[in-house]
């Protein structure tokens, strides 16, 4: 018998030490589904409904009535409470025109029949006159401007005549002006150059055509005198329209 290698001599060989085999370790089996678990559920809670208290119900304006005493039928509402005038009540009279609370003329603000704020005459009147100063030879037509300034801007019809009138004269006066100051200059030449003979006729032709467009000015004053007294409106040729707009009236 060999004796093992590292052992001291006469000694039995000894057999190492094994641990004797031992089972794995398993785990419990642990069941697959768990038992179902109760969830905490609140209880439900009554839902309260909010509820706006009820107002009190008013009458309509204009339909008051007193209290009634108690078993009485409620009356009717009279129409004298509904703003309106009680049956066989007498009309209410009519104010004079002029008065603050009169009602407007049937033509509005171009009624040729509407009183004139100074003297109260008719419109027709006060129209009339704006073109009188010139036929007579006045100059310059004071009435157009009190009607201008100092008459009741709402009269369109008065301040229509008025403004063409003005116009009529502020254009003529220019006229005036420029023929005399071309007639001046044309004289003048023609005399330092020894032509009397055609100073004189240039001299006749610019009075014919200042007593030519004096003639066609008279005759249109004339017609918006007559035709103003009547109530219509007079247009003259080229300024009518911008005399109409400047008075607030349709073009």
């Amino acid at each position: 018998m060999a004796q093992a290698p590292g052992a001291p001599y006469g000694q039995p060989p000894t057999t190492p030490y094994q641990q004797p085999p031992q089972a794995p370790y398993q785990q419990p089996q642990q069941p697959q589904f768990p038992p179902p678990q109760q969830q905490y559920q609140q209880p439900p809670q009554p839902q309260q409904q909010y509820q706006q208290p009820p107002q009190p119900q008013q009458p309509a304006p204009g339909y008051a009535q007193p209290p009634q005493a108690f078993g009485m039928p409620p009356a009717a509402p009279t129409m004298a409470a509904a703003g309106q005038p009680a049956y066989g009540a007498p009309p209410a009279p009519a104010q004079p025109l002029g008065s603050p609370g009169a009602a407007a003329p049937a033509g509005g603000d171009e009624d040729p029949e509407r009183p004139l704020k100074i003297g109260g005459f008719p419109s027709k009147f006060g129209a009339a006159f704006c073109y009188a100063p010139f036929i007579c030879g006045c100059l310059p037509p004071l009435y157009g401007l009190i009607a201008v300034f100092a008459e009741d801007k709402q009269n369109k019809f008065v301040r229509f005549h008025a403004i063409q009138s003005l116009m009529v004269w502020a254009g003529l006066l220019v006229f005036e002006i420029i023929v005399f100051i071309l007639q001046m200059l044309v004289g003048m030449v023609l005399r330092m150059t020894g032509m009397y003979e055609i100073a004189g006729i240039i001299g006749i032709v610019f009075m014919a055509l200042f007593s030519l467009v004096g003639l066609v000015v008279f005759a249109g004053l004339c017609a918006g005198v007559v035709l103003s007294f009547m109530g219509k409106p007079t247009r003259l040729p080229l300024i009518g329209n911008f005399a109409a707009k400047q008075a607030g009236m349709t073009v």
